[in-house]
Order: C-alpha cells, then structure tokens, then sequence
C-alpha cells in the first residue's frame, strides 16, 4: 500500500441496530468502505440536534471512523447521503498520496574485493529502518572491470559476498529494490562479457516482484510502475552516447506510458552531465537522451558512478547524482567539496518531491542543502542546485 493511503469507515445506526450502507467507493487516494460493525465506544460522542456523531482515527491501521448515531430513530436518508458526501469530499480533500524512495549506490571497494566497509552495513540497515515504497540501486555493486580480467569464480564470489551484505537483508526485510548495471558490475566492453553475463544471471535469478511495464531487456534497461510514478532504469556503463536501440526503445515507452503517470523517474549508473572533479568527462554527454527526457516531462534522472551528492537542475529536468557506499568518494566539480558517503531520501507528495540525503555513519544527518555550491560547471553543462531552479516547490 502506498504511504498515505488512509481506509475510512463510515458506519450509520439507528438505535439497537445497525444498518449497513454495503457501498464501496474509490476515491483516490483513499479507498473507502462503507460498513457496519458493533464497536464499543466510551468516548467522543457529540451531540448535534437530531443526531450524535463519533469519530476515532486509529493509530495502527491508519483508519478513520466516523460514527453517525440517528437518536430520532427517523433520520430522512437525505440527510445520511448528504451528510456521507460531505465526510467523503472532506476525508479525499485532506488525504494525500506520497511515496518513499531511497537511492543507494557504488558499494565496491578494490578490484576483485569481496569486502565491504560498515558503512555499507550501515547504510542498508538504515534503509530498511526507512520502509521505502522502491528502493533504487544505481550500480557498482561488485569490484569487476580489472585491466587483469577476473575469472568465473572470483566474480561469482564478489557477487555473493554483495548478496549477503545488501540483497538479502533488503529482501528479507520485504523491500523492493530495482538494480542498473554498473561499469564495475556489466561493462559494455567487449572485453569485459563475462561479467556482463554473470551480472544478467545473478538478477535474472532475483527478479523482484515490480510491476514490470516492460521487462523484456531486464536486467539491463526495463521499466515499471510503482503508485502513480513511472520508474525507467537504463544500461549506461560506458562514456558515450546511450546506443540508439536504446532510445528508441525510451522515446516509444514514454511516448505510451508516460502521460498515464503522475511522475516519470529514470535512472542509470552514468549521469548525462559531470558531477564531479576526477570523471569529469566519465558521462553520457548525450544530448538527444537530453531531449528524450525533456520531451516527456521527466521529473527526476538519478545517476551513480561519480561518486558525490547534488541534487541538480537543468534546462526543465531535476538530476541527482549519488555519493558512494564504497571507496573513493570525490569532490564536486569545479570545487573542493566532498560530500562523503550517503544514501539519498525522496519523498514524493502528490506534486512535491523533497530530496534530501543522509550521512554515513549512521545515515541519520541530512546534508544542508544550502551547504553545496549553488550551480556547478563543466565544459559540457551548468546545473543549478535544485532547490533554486524555477520548478522548485
């Protein structure tokens, strides 16, 4: 069930019996029964001139009861309706849709290390304290892509020792977590094939339950929805351009699906535009994809691989770049700024979506977003802190 969604119970009774209304509207975002049920009641009663009425929000199942009481024993059934519509425009008016999503990225350490710091530890069991709708993994989950190529078992071991430390506690805790192909993890790179292919096994065998719009190419680029948000994941793991197979494939499905959802969410392990100092020009630089995701009203794109956190504004589209889990975290570019190891939070609510991202160790301190620069500049792009873009909320 998507966070804020509230059941409403409405429940009309003449005196020494109850009359069940047996109605079921839906009325977005709240699904609501209308029902009858005996419930004690001690408290709370008001007296309103041919009627009482009684209402209880209940903490544990997220649930309000109004409770009308006809002590005329003659209420006309206008006034029930009229009195119900009310409570129905009211209760939908009031309640909203929000959705939790946390993005976690780049765990790996040295080239073939099966080892991974606490703060991955951390980090996963904070996200699991968190209880997200998804949870987002833009790539570099192993230490593959060695200039001496890895062989079979000793990616496989990379790959379990992953599993152990961050799939299977987030499963076990029943969360939903949506993975993209890292260079580290499935470079395109002829050379590094095999890695490419255990990856594709190693998912293929976890598949999670997501509603899939279309799983065709998982898992390296597939589509599903969650709520009302549309969620993209691309296979983006060297510097250039995004194959042209690939966006076509993007351009025909948001072309389809996307005006069916209130917000479109892609994500990939390489950004379109730096981020960072050091990868500088370690991106997509692809500006046809830029279109593509301008073109079809796309709220947010979440990157990995650079290694540093801002959240960024360009030209109609939010961008945000994710710190690192692992080793190797780096300074925004054109500053000496790093923002060090962090998970990132997106809380969606209706129309807002609020960003914020949480530091290691605990994962619990939210970055000042006021602290970063307020755009930063490569040769290829200008982003603008998001928060100061023309969008903001």
């Amino acid at each position: 069930m998507c966070r804020g969604t509230r059941r409403i119970n409405i429940i009309y009774a003449k005196p020494m019996r109850f009359v069940s209304l047996n109605t079921s509207y839906e009325l977005l975002p709240c699904t609501v029964f209308l029902r009858c049920y005996v419930d004690s009641i001690d408290s709370g009663l008001r007296r309103n001139d041919e009627f009482w009425s009684f209402t209880r929000v209940s903490s544990y199942t997220n649930c309000l009861l109004i409770y009308l009481f006809d002590t005329s024993n003659n209420m006309p059934y206008r006034y029930i309706n009229n009195m119900l519509l009310a409570c129905l425009l009211l209760l939908g008016a009031e309640s909203t849709w929000a959705q939790r999503i946390v993005v976690i990225s780049d765990f790996n350490g040295s080239y073939g290390s099966t080892k991974y710091n606490k703060d991955v530890d951390n980090a996963v069991q904070r996200v699991i304290q968190l209880k997200p709708d998804i949870v987002i993994n833009t790539g570099d989950m192993i230490a593959g892509q060695r200039t001496n190529l890895l062989k079979k078992p000793a990616i496989e071991s990379m790959w379990k020792s992953f599993h152990q430390h961050v799939t299977n506690p987030i499963a076990s805790a029943k969360l939903l977590m949506a993975v993209t192909p890292g260079n580290h993890d499935a470079s395109e790179y002829s050379k590094f094939k095999l890695e490419r292919k255990i990856y594709k096994q190693q998912w293929q065998q976890r598949k999670p339950n997501l509603k899939f719009i279309d799983d065709s190419h998982y898992p390296l680029y597939y589509a599903f929805k969650a709520g009302k948000t549309l969620f993209v994941a691309l296979d983006a793991t060297r510097t250039h351009a995004l194959d042209k197979e690939q966006k076509k494939w993007l351009d025909k499905l948001l072309k389809k699906q996307g005006g069916k959802y209130k917000h479109r969410i892609l994500f990939s392990h390489l950004p379109i535009w730096p981020f960072s100092n050091k990868n500088g020009a370690e991106a997509l630089l692809d500006t046809e994809l830029e279109k593509i995701v301008q073109n079809h009203n796309v709220d947010l794109y979440l990157s990995g691989h650079h290694h540093t956190y801002y959240p960024g504004y360009k030209d109609g589209v939010r961008y945000i770049s994710q710190s690192c889990l692992g080793s190797g975290s780096r300074p925004l570019v054109g500053t000496k700024l790093n923002t060090g190891r962090n998970i990132t939070v997106i809380d969606i609510k209706d129309s807002n979506i609020e960003i914020n991202a949480y530091s290691a160790p605990a994962f619990t301190a939210a970055i000042d977003q006021k602290t970063l620069p307020k755009s930063i500049e490569s040769k290829w792009a200008k982003i603008i802190r998001e928060d100061l873009a023309p969008h903001s909320n």
